[in-house]
């Protein structure tokens, strides 16, 4: 019996779970040879249970990281968010690394798969295997000199140094080698980067293969008979009212999914006719039945997008959905509302509906990515890397 350990740390949302519980499937069902016993471990396992309520393993409660202040991110670099949560500070480290190695005893595994999960990764650095997951923004290159800041116009953090000086004292009381640079915290040797070329923050300067959406490389899709659109908004729960009132006034089909904590807004969508899913559905069945995205910029649902042709309206909540936003504009594919949701979206709708050029384009990046020799099977192919971890 061979047990892996998914590990989901700092990411909120479906995003960060639905690759791992996607890689696990595949890993049970190929792992031909042996018996896998899976367990994921969240920082919020009660969220985990009402997204995916049928789950055939157990999920457990991850450390959750101390935080080192009220720090918000002004350059998107990932320095800022290892600032946050206290690599820069020996006495929060060091805690945080207690708590995960009390875990890692407990639960003995023989092989972790992480999906945004720095503190994890250090833990287990020389002690077991860890097949790395996620979407560009979560993985910057580990082989880079250092974090570079993502906003147009600002430096990188200054505090780099510190931070490395900080890690490589840890990893010297564990018994494991400095690392030269701060990126290489994130070596784990296997890696498996769920996103598009499109929406990649580090383009140019990453060398690693990436694999596409984790929802499979799909093939470009022709439109729906009819217009509709979709929305996927459970990013943000205190707006939802406010995005249900707005989408209520949009003079085409609409189906949405508001995420495990709908409330009201469900029921006032369902009252005005909107098909609202109750759980997860599948976002191929969605793409091909939809021909507008709306939802906050989440990398997975951002790329199966674009690789089915389908034009989005993004409303931006953090630095990832920020970039993947500009990366919209960029390619005019779609728009972004970057306040006043409830004024904008039914307007935006109506726009990206009608507007040829946001499909035109749409459909020729899908057409693009088509050719581009991506895995068919992305999620196979990182569960593929962790058989061979396993072995």
């Amino acid at each position: 019996m061979k047990t892996v350990l998914l590990v989901a740390e700092l990411g909120g949302g479906i995003g960060h779970l639905a690759p791992l519980i996607k890689i696990a499937d595949h890993l049970v069902s190929n792992a031909a040879d042996e018996d896998v016993r899976v367990l994921l471990a969240s920082s919020d396992p009660s969220g985990v249970h009402m997204v995916f309520p049928e789950l055939p393993f157990r999920v457990l409660a991850a450390p959750v990281s101390t935080a080192s202040g009220n720090l918000r991110s002004h350059t998107s670099s990932y320095a800022e968010i290892l600032l946050l949560y206290g690599f820069n500070r020996p006495e929060i480290l060091s805690a945080n690394l207690k708590a995960w190695d009390g875990l890692l005893d407990l639960c003995k595994p023989d092989l972790i798969i992480a999906d945004h999960s720095p503190t994890a990764i250090l833990a287990a650095r020389g002690r077991l295997p860890v097949l790395h997951v996620g979407t560009g923004f979560t993985m910057p290159p580990a082989d880079i000199a250092r974090f570079p800041a993502l906003t147009a116009g600002r430096s990188p953090p200054t505090a780099q140094v510190q931070i490395l000086e900080t890690v490589n004292r840890f990893l010297g009381e564990r018994g494991q080698e400095p690392i030269p640079n701060l990126p290489a915290i994130l070596d784990t040797g296997a890696r498996a980067v769920f996103s598009l070329p499109q929406f990649d923050p580090y383009r140019g300067l990453r060398s690693e293969r990436l694999l596409g959406s984790y929802h499979g490389n799909l093939a470009p899709m022709p439109q729906p008979e009819m217009p509709h659109i979709f929305l996927y908004a459970g990013g943000a729960p205190d707006r939802l009212d406010e995005i249900a009132q707005a989408l209520s006034r949009c003079n085409v089909g609409v189906s949405a999914y508001l995420g495990p904590l709908q409330g009201s807004a469900a029921a006032f969508l369902k009252s005005r006719g909107v098909h609202v899913h109750t759980q997860l559905p599948d976002m191929k069945e969605v793409l091909r039945n939809s021909s507008v995205i709306v939802s906050h910029g989440g990398s997975g649902l951002a790329n199966a997008a674009l690789t089915a042709g389908r034009p989005q309206i993004i409303m931006p909540i953090h630095a990832e959905s920020s970039i993947t936003a500009s990366r919209v504009l960029e390619m005019d594919v779609g728009m972004v509302l970057e306040k006043d949701w409830g004024k904008t979206l039914a307007e935006a709708a109506e726009t990206v509906t009608q507007v040829r050029r946001f499909r035109e384009h749409a459909e020729a990046e899908a057409l693009t990515i088509s050719k581009s020799g991506l895995p068919g099977d992305p999620v196979q192919t990182a569960a593929d890397e962790a058989l061979e971890l396993l072995r």
